[in-house]
C-alpha cells in the first residue's frame, strides 16, 4: 500500500541528496535516509525541522521520496500574487528570482556573470555606467 505523508526533516545527508523524516503522530526514531525529489535537477536539500511531503512506497517507512515543501502556516511565501514567479535562492529571502508583468528580478548580494569570455559582476557594470553617464554629462 502507498501512502502520503507530512513529515518533519531530521537530519540531512547533502552529499547523498537524502534526509531523514520524523512523524509527529510516532514515537520511532524515524525513517531511514529517503532521496529528495529533485524535479528537472535543481539542487535545493531541504533543512532540518522543515515540513516536507513524502511519498512511502510501501507499507512500511522504509522506502519513500521526499517530495518537499509546501506553502502552509508553518511556511507562507514572502511574495505573492497573480501572475507571478517567484523562487527563493536561499535559507532567507534575500536571493530570490522573480518574474511578473514582463519584468525578471534577480536579487542577492552580488550577481555575477561567467562565461567563457570571463566574468563580470553587476556591481561592475553599475560602476562603468556611472563613469560613462559622467563622461556623457
Amino acid at each position: 500500500m502507498n501512502e502520503i505523508r507530512v513529515g518533519n526533516v531530521s537530519s540531512v545527508n547533502y552529499a547523498a541528496g537524502t534526509v531523514r523524516i520524523v512523524y509527529p503522530d510516532k514515537s520511532e526514531k524515524g525513517t531511514a535516509e529517503l532521496p529528495v525529489f529533485c524535479g528537472t535537477g535543481e539542487y535545493q536539500m531541504p533543512k532540518v525541522d522543515d515540513q516536507v511531503l513524502v511519498l512511502h512506497l510501501s507499507n512500511d517507512s522504509s522506502v519513500g521520496i521526499v517530495m518537499g515543501g509546501f506553502w502552509s502556516d508553518r511556511s507562507l511565501p514572502s511574495q505573492s500574487g497573480p501572475g507571478m514567479f517567484y523562487k527563493r535562492l536561499g535559507d532567507d529571502d534575500a536571493a530570490f528570482l522573480k518574474q511578473l508583468g514582463g519584468v525578471l528580478t534577480l536579487c542577492d548580494r552580488e550577481i555575477s556573470l561567467q562565461g567563457s569570455a570571463g566574468t563580470i559582476t553587476l556591481t561592475q557594470l553599475l560602476e562603468m555606467k556611472k563613469k560613462l553617464d559622467a563622461l556623457e554629462g
